[in-house]
């Protein structure tokens, strides 16, 4: 009987960090609040099955409670309520919908909590009621593509500057950038939300987007002419900077709205074989530049080939390292079945127009 439906409910993380997916502790105890005030119970995910198979019957009022991760928050959470969350690393159907009676056992309908979900649509979720989600994901996942924009330099042609070099770009083509973004409710994404999405851990918005910026040079910095920085700020949008850390002080980049990676510390030069350092240098000399690198950026989620160049070897040093993915050009969209140490990306040039960008969307 339909009506009688188990709704399964998923958090994939409960944390008070800044991504799409989180649910901070509060918006959960919340959630368990209402569900003790109201007589609910859970039960455990073997239950469950059996339920769903017919093997055994469950009295109203139960309900499932999902997350993905297990971690300390997830322990003590559990510890301290009644109501349990099931640690449950299958991949889940985020339909906003709960179970119908011809679903696939192994590919079930899932409610999915993220931040944006009201207190409201939690309590339809708990009535089995079909939900609608603002920031809908990709139905299936596994297809999603990420278009990951990389700038380099930036000017000011309303204040008489000028660059020279087609990698550089106008504020005023960069504005009509950022509102477009944001009048079509583009997520500009963390380097962390997106390397969870690339190792299949979140699930993100459809309309997802990952803004790169090579080097730290002219208009990156606060010391270089600071334009960067204040246009993330005013309108509220993510970006990660790939520094070339023994170049610039870190400090001149600090922002809540950039994220600070791998740029190598000093092997942004052209090497002895013709190419790049990164691809001519030795295993122990890459390395030691990147362990250099890594004392500076915030973390190791990723690191940028300078010039796009790369070799099979410098690749595996790369991971080596300790890094989690690496970028380079491509002009496609990123997909999560890419080797996750080339993923491509999409180079923004002054002489790019306005309906190119708009293409590399799409």
């Amino acid at each position: 009987n339909e009506n009688n439906n188990i709704p399964v409910i998923n958090y994939n993380e409960i944390s008070n960090k800044d991504c799409i997916s989180c649910v901070n502790e509060q918006m959960y105890l919340e959630h368990i609040k209402y569900l003790e005030d109201n007589n609910y119970y859970t039960i455990n995910i073997n239950d469950y099955y059996d339920y769903i198979r017919g093997y055994i019957n469950i009295k109203d009022k139960a309900i499932l409670l999902t997350t993905s991760k297990r971690d300390v928050v997830v322990d003590k959470l559990n510890k301290n309520n009644r109501i349990k969350l099931q640690v449950d690393n299958k991949k889940i159907n985020f339909i906003n919908s709960n179970r119908k009676p011809n679903n696939d056992i192994n590919n079930l309908n899932r409610y999915n909590i993220k931040k944006t979900t009201s207190i409201e649509t939690f309590k339809k979720m708990v009535n089995k009621e079909d939900v609608l989600d603002p920031y809908p994901f990709k139905r299936d996942a596994n297809e999603q593509e990420i278009p990951v924009l990389n700038y380099h330099f930036f000017y000011d042609s309303t204040k008489g500057e000028g660059c020279g070099e087609d990698i550089c770009l106008d504020t005023v083509k960069f504005r009509k950038q950022l509102d477009y973004l944001k009048e079509n409710n583009y997520k500009t994404l963390t380097m962390e939300e997106f390397t969870e999405w690339m190792y299949g851990d979140i699930e993100l918005p459809e309309k997802s987007v990952l803004i790169t910026i090579d080097d730290g040079a002219m208009g990156t910095g606060k010391h270089n002419g600071n334009k960067l920085i204040p246009l993330l700020e005013e309108y509220n949008m993510k970006a990660t900077l790939f520094l070339i850390s023994g170049w610039w002080n870190v400090e001149n980049y600090r922002s809540k709205n950039l994220d600070i990676q791998s740029h190598t510390f000093d092997m942004h030069n052209r090497g002895e074989c013709g190419k790049g350092q990164v691809v001519c240098a030795t295993e122990e000399k890459l390395l030691d530049d990147l362990n250099k690198s890594l004392q500076i950026v915030d973390n190791n989620n990723s690191f940028c080939f300078p010039f796009y160049q790369y070799s099979k070897e410098s690749l595996n040093t790369v991971e080596k390292a300790g890094f989690k993915l690496s970028f380079i050009g491509g002009n496609t969209k990123a997909k999560r079945s890419d080797n996750k140490y080339m993923i491509p990306r999409y180079p923004v040039h002054e002489s790019h127009t306005f309906e190119d960008f708009v293409n590399m969307l799409k």
